[in-house]
């Protein structure tokens, strides 16, 4: 299916997302950007609340949820008349409203659209793995996310986990003929900039060493490693200075309290892109490792950013593999180690260079929006084209 089939032409697809574009969010830059990278292959309908901003964006878009639990339902009389032959859930329970999560009618439409456009397939994109147990309440919790996946699953013909370890941690569950692993990729498109010039711009010195961290500062995003990669290298004599681009503003002020920070908030993606590229270290440092879910990582592989982050528990094998050849990882529970690196790399500016070729190398090949299009195209176009 070439890109100049008219739309009537090609195989339908709605896509069923909590929130979509202007919306500063991860799931709705990465809808948008799926649906554009699926456009050439498919007719894309795109159903979305319109309880915040107005949407826009790829797709030809139905706001018409309002971000109430039930009101997913109103969906459904919608893909009946449109007779999608794919459906794509992206199952995001948090973001669809109700408490902690819970949300028996997000596999309610799918029972409903199983009986009223029967010949519709479907898929359900998760993008937020069951609760880590830490107390009794959490307990319940993970019991009844381990339910709700079920009961999507059992609606749906395949799922995609964006991380290896939740396709070996839920395959039980779904069924490991239903279980698939498709990475997330960048969601800030990288646009040309002068680094000097940005740098200029920001009011940073030339011969300050940036260091970079984008995204939520929440506590995942461990920000006392932040802390002791620049007090180790400023203690080396050196001149660093850190960039926190993102919605984090108050946090960032608070655990990176007397450094040498600047903080940009809510910023475009135009707007991150070209500040981004004033860095000469990118930082990851994630509690439980870095993975394929986490598009501030790739963000920083498609701008040719050498990265220095986390490995841990969640940490896919594809990406442990690469330590030391496209960025460099250090043990999420080893905040020391994690400093002494980012000092050697301050100090390295040929290592640099290099791990940014190769980061952009792999992002490239391996996590940009046309592989990930081409694997999902390759995913359901089978099960569009074996129905009767």
């Amino acid at each position: 299916m070439s890109a100049n089939t008219p739309a009537s032409a090609r195989p339908r697809i709605c896509v069923v997302t909590p929130t979509y574009p202007p919306a500063f969010c991860g799931v709705a830059d990465y809808t948008s950007r799926l649906v554009e990278a699926l456009g050439d292959h498919y007719d894309i309908h795109v159903i979305c609340s319109h309880a915040q901003e107005k949407p826009a964006g790829p797709g030809t878009l139905h706001p018409i949820f309002d971000g109430t639990p039930p009101s997913i339902l109103k969906a459904v009389p919608a893909i009946a008349k449109l007779q999608p032959d794919h459906l794509i859930l992206q199952y995001e329970p948090f973001a669809y409203g109700g408490l902690y999560g819970f949300n028996p009618y997000l596999y309610r439409l799918l029972r409903r659209v199983r009986k009223h456009s029967p010949r519709t397939t479907i898929t359900a994109i998760v993008h937020e793995g069951i609760l880590p147990v830490h107390s009794i309440r959490r307990v319940v919790h993970r019991l009844y996310h381990l339910y709700q996946l079920r009961r999507i699953a059992s609606y749906a013909n395949t799922i995609v986990f964006a991380t290896e370890l939740w396709v070996d941690n839920f395959s039980w569950l779904v069924g490991r003929r239903k279980a698939n692993h498709i990475p997330i990729g960048s969601t800030i498109t990288p646009v040309p900039a002068d680094r000097a010039a940005v740098r200029a711009e920001l009011g940073i010195d030339p011969d300050h060493f940036v260091i970079c961290f984008f995204g939520r500062a929440h506590k995942a995003k461990m920000l006392h490693f932040i802390r002791a990669a620049y007090e180790k290298i400023a203690h080396a004599n050196g001149k660093p200075f850190i960039l926190a681009l993102g919605n984090h503003e108050a946090n960032a002020r608070e655990h990176l309290n007397g450094l040498n920070v600047l903080v940009k908030s809510k910023l475009a993606p135009a707007q991150v892109s070209r500040f981004i590229q004033a860095a000469d270290l990118y930082l990851v440092p994630l509690d439980e490792g870095v993975s394929m879910r986490r598009s501030t990582f790739h963000i920083a592989l498609d701008h040719g950013l050498p990265v220095l982050a986390t490995v841990g528990p969640a940490s896919d094998r594809c990406l442990r593999a690469q330590d030391g050849k496209a960025f460099v990882l250090t043990p999420a529970q080893d905040m020391d180690a994690f400093a002494q690196r980012a000092l050697e790399l301050s100090q390295d500016p040929a290592r640099r260079a290099a791990l940014a070729q190769a980061a952009k190398q792999l992002y490239d090949r391996d996590f940009s929006w046309q592989t990930i299009a081409r694997r999902f195209h390759e995913l359901i176009s089978p099960l569009i084209n074996k129905k009767p």
